[in-house]
Order: C-alpha cells, then sequence, then structure tokens
C-alpha cells in the first residue's frame, strides 16, 4: 500500500473513531472541527484500500459512515455493514450541545 496525505489522514481518522471511547476529557468540539476537515479528501478508492489491508471493527467502519453521512460525503461503506446490525457509536449531533 502507497502511504500518500490521503490514505494517512484516512487512517489517522479510523484510528480516533476506533479509540473515540478510550479519549479522556474529549473536547467534542475541536473533533468536530477535526471530522469535518478529516472528511473533506476521503474517497471510496482509498477507503477500499484501506479496509481491505488493515483490518477494523465493523463499529468503526460504521462510525466512519456515520461521520461521512453528518457532512453530506458520499460513500459506499454499507457494502461492509450488515443492514440487520445495530452499531454503537456516538452520535454528532449530541456532541453539539
Amino acid at each position: 500500500m502507497d502511504y500518500n496525505e490521503s490514505v494517512k489522514s484516512l487512517i489517522q481518522l479510523l484510528e480516533v473513531l476506533k479509540d473515540f471511547d478510550n479519549i479522556q476529557d474529549m473536547n467534542y468540539r475541536q473533533f468536530m472541527f477535526y471530522c469535518e476537515s478529516a472528511v473533506k479528501n476521503y474517497s471510496d478508492e482509498t477507503a477500499e484500500l484501506v479496509l481491505s489491508e488493515m483490518k477494523y471493527q465493523k463499529r468503526t467502519i460504521s462510525f466512519l459512515k456515520k461521520t461521512l453521512d453528518f457532512y453530506g460525503i458520499r460513500n459506499d461503506l454499507s457494502k461492509r455493514l450488515s443492514p440487520l446490525s445495530e452499531y454503537k457509536h456516538p452520535r454528532k449531533r449530541e456532541m453539539y450541545r
């Protein structure tokens, strides 16, 4: 895998989403700014490359999909998720409170 900027950016975002529950003293406003910036360069091609090489839990992939959906970024991540499963992750609207 070629670790270009878009690959590195997506891996960083996935790592943050994966460990979200373990981050102490989370600054939700900064997290939202980070997500907004990180998703701007998202592409399904990069996601396919990263997700085929690195194994992330479905919960993390679902969190990424919800984040992309929240910012209106089209994605094809639903093909990696079961429509019958409910994945637990924070909801963005709750973070804006």
